[in-house]
């Protein structure tokens, strides 16, 4: 049986008809235009990914996540989730007003009911949410390149803020599908790479302990040199064929902007997943982290007992190839030192497809894999086949 959704109440999908929508903007005086990030926020409020927020963070809500990790109800909430407004915009957004909310094309995607307008404070809430203020850190630089001003209130959205594409699934579709597969436990695990040795090791060891294993593939905040989605889908499409295991294994889009908060977003990454219906998730080495600006084992120790999560997580040890052993294996299992060991690092791996360096791709690749993307990684070189990298 499927874990309740996150609060205990219910998904908090933020969806309307069109005439409920026609309706409610026909009153509507102004608009407000999404950026990236904003535009994926909507979409997770407008189908319960976010449960059981309702709408863009208040006042109340905003101080109570940067200064004590939940919201002012109390619950536990790690980032906050925020609509900016420039200087320019802020005289024409009072609380109270009802404002149209559009993508970058001028579309209409909700309507937001203005609960307040504050400012933030830039550089001290930063280093709050991420640990630090430098601009080298995305999550970072996209939060001090924001304008302070914010407004808040609840949202209610057409069914185009849900956004869709390759093994794109609401909350409500993918607690269906876990229905369907008999209401078997699942485990959920997160990425933003190809599947190398370290990864297999995980699934393998998740697999034995259960019968069903999502793949939830993080997309939405993809740079140049990244890899491309597509890529990423094609390559575990193609070992979930060539292993028999569709009825085990399957693919999930998780979309979040950029971010890569470490600790924090791991919290936030297991509250849409315990919201999508997962009993457990695996949380590994530097999950969501970036750069050194997060220790190996951060994310894990975020979490503790007494949080206000259904979803158990996994806390899973460095995985690594060890010559001694003979074997992938685990800082838990084997004893031997660094000279004899080969880490798995996702940057290391992108750099290496990116060289066009087989030989070495060969030893942090399980072998089935290896030939899948050995293939597309000769066709790129010759300039024909699918994209592997954004900028392809």
């Amino acid at each position: 049986m499927a874990v309740p959704p996150y609060g205990g109440n219910g998904l908090t999908r933020r969806l309307v008809t069109p005439a409920e929508f026609a309706e409610r903007t026909a009153v509507a005086d102004n608009s407000l235009r999404l950026n990236h990030a904003e535009r994926i926020h909507l979409a997770n409020m407008a189908t319960g990914a976010y449960s059981p927020l309702t709408g863009f963070m208040d006042r109340n809500d905003y101080d109570s996540v940067v200064a004590d990790n939940r919201l002012a109800s109390g619950l536990d909430w790690p980032l906050p989730i925020t609509l900016a407004i420039n200087a320019e915009e802020r005289p024409g957004v009072t609380a109270g007003q009802d404002v149209i909310l559009e993508d970058d094309a001028g579309t209409p995607l909700a309507l937001m009911t203005v609960a307040d307008i504050f400012e933030a404070t830039l550089p001290d809430d930063c280093r709050r949410i991420f640990g630090t203020t430098d601009p080298a850190h995305p999550g970072v630089a996209q939060f001090l390149g924001q304008p302070p001003y914010r407004a808040g209130g609840t949202v209610f959205a057409t069914p185009e803020a849900a956004i869709t594409g390759r093994h794109t699934h609401s909350p409500e579709k993918l607690r269906q599908i876990l229905v369907d597969t008999g209401g078997r436990p699942a485990v959920a695990f997160s990425t933003r790479n190809i599947c190398h040795l370290g990864h297999d090791q995980l699934g393998a060891k998740a697999l034995a302990g259960t019968n069903l294993l999502g793949v939830n593939v993080i997309t939405g905040a993809e740079f140049p040199g990244s890899y491309d989605p597509d890529f990423i889908f094609d390559s575990y499409e193609y070992l979930i064929e060539v292993r028999g295991l569709s009825d085990r294994v399957f693919l999930n889009n998780l979309r979040l902007p950029s971010l890569r908060a470490g600790p924090r977003e791991a919290f936030l990454q297991a509250v849409m997943l315990q919201n999508m219906g997962f009993s457990q998730f695996i949380v590994g080495r530097d999950h969501a982290g970036v750069g050194g600006f997060y220790g190996p084992y951060a994310a894990q120790e975020y979490f503790h007992q007494g949080q206000d999560l259904a979803i158990e997580i996994l806390k899973a040890p460095i995985q690594f190839y060890c010559r001694a052993c003979g074997a992938t294996t685990n800082s838990a299992d084997c004893g031997h030192g660094e000279a004899f060991i080969t880490h798995f690092r996702g940057t290391e791996l992108r750099q290496m497809l990116s060289d066009g360096s087989l030989d070495q791709l060969g030893q942090i690749l399980p072998a089935d894999l290896y030939e899948f993307v050995a293939r597309r990684s000769r066709e790129r070189e010759r300039g024909v086949g699918d994209k592997i990298f954004t900028g392809d």
